[in-house]
């Protein structure tokens, strides 16, 4: 069983700009597993609390989820969640005072 999570694009000001909901297990079992491996950014998301990562951290994980875009083994909600997924850490990335959190079960 895999945790469902909120990820939050936010501004500096907690406003919530964008969010998506991790139903599908893309988090924990593709994006953790890789990044656990790959000594990533990724493996710090706690399941349990809320994780947030700001702009510089963001670039990093853009690169760590189009590293697993290339999987064949992606469901189509999996790919959808990624495909949602680099645009909030894109946005964050490239757009100042954003970060992305993950709020876990």
């Amino acid at each position: 069983m895999s945790t469902h999570y909120l990820i939050r694009l936010e501004a500096d000001d907690s406003a919530v700009l964008a969010q998506i909901q991790d139903e599908c297990g893309l988090v924990d079992n593709l994006l953790i597993p890789d990044a656990t491996v790959n000594r990533g950014l990724a493996r710090h998301i706690d399941p349990y609390g809320t994780t947030t990562f700001n702009g510089a951290q963001s670039e990093t994980l853009l690169d760590e989820c189009q590293s697993i875009s290339s999987l064949t083994s992606l469901s189509i909600e999996q790919r959808f969640v990624l495909n949602e997924l680099l645009g909030l850490f894109r946005r964050a990335a490239t757009e100042v005072h954003l970060r992305v959190s993950f709020l876990g079960d």
